[in-house]
């Protein structure tokens, strides 16, 4: 009776402390949370996740689910055996408990990120104007900038730890100039068996819990400095998906290397033409795209087309149900919401002000 007391109890303090996050205003989160606990505990987990290139985060997610699994069909396998459904409620409370626990240790690591004021806001780009011909024309000068620098991107030339380096110094200098970027130092890895993370819709994923950005390896290396710059966004204490996008962005088109200055304009402009409603149109802007940089995103769908399935609907629900839950309205649409901070950025900079044409 004493211990289904304090077990009951137990429960009960730690959903308190769960509702507690909900309510904690954003001034303490921006002069208080990431200062004073996100930044220090992400350096000293990548104090020691970095000494190895091995993703431990994904190891330790691998072991929990299976961990999980296990601990589950036994349960339920004892009480089938003895036909009593009621000895489930013990291993229940131990599932809650252990759920509070994940979740407040997310939130103390991580979540609490979400609540930060927004990049937009701190840029003071105004996002609320922004015209369908802002995006024609943005698309029509990025075709150029791409067509020309194709035959320059060179991924294998640069490598992954050198793409690593090269992006931390680009957010090291946005730092500088812009600040809001934390300064967290890099830990990021490419996983084991990334086919699995392709079956499941995955390009790249952050692991708060070890501090870990992880990468596909599989994935079409024209995308990957793109990644590597998004999961070190998330590193950074860019939460919102939109805007580790427009980070990977700004990092990209700050970066002295070309292949990720390339890679961040070629993610920019996969986004448009998705997102360009008029099909004729879009045929249109994807006939400007020289032979290469056609058969580039033609790879690149293609590439994706084959790990379309189950596997990848269920993920795609999951992480639209959890960004839902964290405060982004749009779900999985928000990666793509990122165009919006794009235009306002390129508006605000007059870096796309003298462009101007005229579809054939």
């Amino acid at each position: 009776m004493r211990e289904r007391f304090t077990q009951h109890w137990l429960c009960v303090c730690l959903a308190f402390t769960a509702i507690i996050f909900f309510l904690l205003p954003t001034s303490f989160v921006n002069n208080f949370y990431l200062p004073k606990i996100f930044s220090p505990i992400a350096n000293a987990l990548n104090a020691v996740t970095s000494k190895t290139a091995f993703p431990i985060g994904q190891l330790v997610f691998y072991l929990g689910v299976f961990t999980l699994l296990i601990f589950t069909i036994l349960k339920v396998k004892i009480a089938i055996k003895e036909r009593k459904w009621s000895t489930l409620k013990k291993p229940a409370f131990q599932l809650l408990k252990l759920f509070l626990v994940v979740f407040i240790l997310f939130q103390l690591s991580y979540g609490l990120s979400f609540k930060r004021p927004g990049l937009a806001n701190h840029l003071q780009l105004d996002t609320n104007r922004i015209q369908p011909i802002e995006l024609q024309n943005f698309t029509l000068s990025t075709i150029n900038w791409c067509n020309e620098h194709i035959s320059d991107f060179d991924y294998e030339k640069d490598s992954f730890k050198n793409m690593v380096k090269w992006t931390h110094e680009s957010y090291e200098h946005l730092i500088e100039k812009h600040g809001y970027f934390l300064p967290i130092k890099p830990s990021v890895k490419r996983v084991i068996e990334p086919t699995i993370m392709s079956r499941f819709g995955i390009s790249g994923i952050y692991f708060p819990f070890t501090a870990e950005a992880n990468v596909n390896g599989d994935i079409p290396a024209v995308i990957q400095p793109f990644v590597i710059a998004h999961e070190m966004a998330h590193q950074k204490g860019i939460a919102p998906e939109n805007e580790a996008n427009f980070s990977a962005y700004l990092a990209g088109i700050n970066s002295d290397n070309i292949s990720l200055q390339f890679s961040a304009k070629y993610a920019a402009l996969r986004y448009c033409l998705a997102y360009t409603v008029d099909s004729v149109l879009r045929d249109s802007l994807f006939n400007l795209c020289n032979e290469s940089l056609r058969n580039q995103i033609e790879e690149h769908s293609a590439y994706w087309q084959n790990y379309r399935g189950l596997l990848g609907k269920i993920s795609s629900q999951v992480n639209n149900a959890f960004l839902k839950f964290n405060g982004q309205q749009d779900g999985i649409k928000s990666y793509g919401n990122f165009l919006s901070l794009v235009l306002a950025w390129e508006r605000k900079t007059q870096q796309n002000s003298t462009y101007r044409y005229l579809l054939e």
